[in-house]
């Protein structure tokens, strides 16, 4: 018995195009390639080589989404009706099951379109649903980041982390997705009108017309989704791996903003030269398109004032001049939204000159964040020796440093 020999298609339509797919099935089918069991996975479908055959396929609306790695059968008594009357079960896309016969006598699924219509109006409620879930997750997040009292997803933070060619492919692909739901509602309904005008679908629908639009479409969808995964991928790589960190004992450029030897006037610093404080010591620059200058900013030692006192802790800064004073805006307004719904918050009472908006608070350690015009600064200091900067002392001289 010689073994049955599977061969991939790629559909030239999507699986709300009932019309085209079920012709170029029955295309296929005369071409020597049947339908298989295997049906579709990841996209492709798996056809079995024989000697060209004429067969009729009929797709019919199901009320679950098949996928890669599931697919939702038919009840065995719509299976045994159809089987019934000459047709047999083969396979799901999407949101439809796929019947086949080669059955030249046998009848039409369904001979009234009336009763066709409500077959794929499961599908096209289906889809409605779908588009009325997002467009509420969508309006609730929209709410949630923009809520003063709230705290939402900082959007302009995670975009300059991400970068933002990165953020419009990941846009671009949330479009495809959303975009596609509203394709698959308007051609179901397109068809629901058709046939409640007692109009019956086409079978023999040019297939070939559509295909190489259709197909570009998908080329260019999984193009950007891999160059996505491997934009975030290299993101998550250098992250884990901190290949963008410079130890500060080996930089050599200037900053834009106070470091620890800034704090007190005439001081020194002296880092932490520990295994664990080596690594507390160092920069990070990123530039994006919204915040042309970003940096990363950890020191952790001695302060040593000019009577030799020394004050111990750290400082960490996060210093962004964002693209335009708007961004800068929402920036502050992310750390500060960020701040509040920790457990920890408390805010803290200071005043300093010079700059737009400032707030204080206690998260675990005391914190101010800052802006001047298109720069924003958050910085966290630390300390541990019974010799302490008060916040005026240490916060004036960093929102001094962005002011001058």
């Amino acid at each position: 018995m010689s073994e049955v020999k599977t061969v991939r298609r790629y559909p030239p339509c999507p699986d709300y195009d009932v019309e085209a797919m079920e012709s170029w099935l029955s295309d296929m089918a005369a071409q020597g390639l049947v339908l298989s069991r295997d049906g579709f996975f990841f996209g492709f479908g798996y056809f079995e080589k024989t000697e060209p055959k004429k067969m009729r396929y009929r797709l019919e609306g199901s009320k679950h989404t098949s996928g890669a790695l599931s697919e939702y059968n038919p009840p065995e008594e719509a299976q045994e009706l159809y089987e019934s009357m000459g047709w047999q079960y083969v396979a799901a896309r999407g949101n439809f099951h796929i019947y086949c016969t080669d059955d030249p006598e046998a009848r039409e699924l369904h001979t009234d379109p009336q009763v066709q219509v409500l077959a794929l109006d499961v599908v096209r409620r289906k889809i409605r649903r779908d588009i009325i879930w997002e467009a509420i997750w969508i309006a609730l997040l929209f709410a949630l980041y923009t809520s003063r009292g709230v705290s939402g997803t900082p959007l302009v933070l995670t975009v300059i982390a991400l970068g933002t060619p990165a953020a419009i492919l990941y846009l671009a692909i949330i479009c495809w997705y959303i975009g596609g739901m509203f394709r698959g509602f308007a051609m179901l309904n397109k068809l629901k009108k058709q046939m409640e005008i007692g109009e019956p679908l086409s079978h023999s629908k040019d297939w070939r017309k559509g295909k190489p639009r259709y197909i570009a479409a998908i080329i260019i969808h999984w193009l950007v989704t891999l160059i996505f995964c491997g934009m975030l991928f290299s993101s998550c790589l250098n992250s884990v791996d901190n290949k963008n960190e410079i130890p500060l004992d080996e930089f050599t450029g200037t900053l834009p903003f106070a470091t620890m030897a800034d704090l007190v006037e005439g001081s020194s610093f002296e880092p932490d030269k520990t295994s664990l404080g080596y690594q507390l010591n160092n920069v990070e620059f990123r530039s994006d398109f919204l915040a042309p200058v970003a940096i990363e900013y950890n020191e952790n030692g001695d302060i040593i004032a000019p009577d030799g006192t020394k004050i111990g802790g750290g400082l960490d800064v996060t210093y962004i001049e964002a693209r335009n004073e708007w961004l800068a805006k929402e920036i502050f307004r992310e750390f500060e939204s960020d701040g509040k719904h920790s457990k920890r918050y408390i805010l803290l009472d200071v005043s300093l000159d010079g700059l737009d908006q400032c707030v204080a608070f206690v998260d675990l350690f005391p914190t101010v964040v800052m802006r001047k015009g298109e720069v924003v600064v958050r910085a966290e200091f630390y300390q541990y020796r019974n010799t302490e900067l008060s916040l005026e002392q240490w916060a004036g001289a960093l929102a001094a440093s962005i002011t001058d």
